[in-house]
């Protein structure tokens, strides 16, 4: 049984080191789960005996059955970055993760070198300029995420759980939306029921009722089922993106970098 656990800080008291800085902000009734019990059943979790086991059996069985795909990855992937922008193929990047602890999580790049250096840390938009042709196709397949396997095996990520959000990001967001810092109270995951779900930073208040659903009944059979979940999705969508993109004649890319539409067809509106 996992002994009960006091709140981890709040990612202001992170940033400042400040003890004094407050208790983590408690999830509102307004989602019909009360504070007490939503820190009950993460504290009950929070140090899962299976969490471990499960990542590892995971990452080493997928590394045996699909080595030559992860060679092959491994080589054309770094190389298709670096002959697209200059700069190096791996991104490191300072986020939270577990009780407010700070680790940085690897990725491939996607967007030119030095992107944000006159804007500061913000979100990616859509069809954001930053990105480049390489990078697009990266996030098309979310194949810039595969180095996080290197955090799971260090034990900062799991494959499964709440997205890990940058600290200056993250106090943006506690501060509109008191409670997502309660995310914090298990490891970080590359899948989790918000991917799934397809709640992202756009709809922080329904990603954080996914995550803390999440914290309340994970198991591994639920980490499972999301993994499957979330490669599903994944694939869907990155084909529907390329058939909306294809060579169909209905949408062309200019030589600006801008898409827009060259037929239009009379049918009614799919929303």
């Amino acid at each position: 049984r996992a002994e009960e656990r006091p709140a981890p800080p709040p990612v202001d008291a992170v940033l400042t080191g400040s003890a004094e800085a407050g208790r983590l902000s408690r999830w509102t009734g307004r989602h019909g789960k009360t504070p007490q019990g939503i820190e009950r059943s993460a504290a009950r979790r929070v140090r899962a005996a299976w969490k471990r086991p499960f990542d590892l059996g995971i990452l080493i069985s997928a590394a045996l059955l699909l080595l030559p795909l992860w060679i092959v990855l491994a080589v054309l992937v770094p190389l298709a970055i670096r002959l697209d922008s200059p700069g190096p193929a791996l991104y490191r990047q300072t986020r939270l993760g577990r009780g407010g602890r700070v680790f940085t999580m690897l990725k491939f790049r996607t967007m030119a070198d030095g992107a944000e250096n006159g804007t500061g840390p913000v979100w990616a938009a859509r069809r954001d300029p930053r990105v480049t042709r390489a990078g697009r196709f990266l996030r098309r397949w979310h194949l810039d995420e595969l180095p996080q396997a290197v955090n799971v095996a260090r034990g900062e990520m799991s494959l499964v759980g709440p997205r890990p959000e940058r600290p200056e990001l993250a106090v943006r967001i506690e501060r509109e939306i008191p409670g997502f810092a309660e995310r914090l109270w298990v490891l970080p995951g590359i899948a989790g029921l918000a991917q799934a779900r397809g709640a992202g930073h756009r709809d922080p208040e329904r990603k954080l009722r996914c995550d803390l659903r999440y914290i309340e009944t994970m198991g591994p059979w639920l980490d499972a089922r999301l993994l499957a979940q979330c490669a599903l999705r994944v694939l869907r969508r990155g084909a529907r993106r390329r058939t909306r993109t294809g060579g169909d004649g209905i949408r062309r890319r200019c030589a600006d970098g801008c898409i827009r539409s060259t037929v239009r067809h009379r049918m009614p509106s799919t929303g």
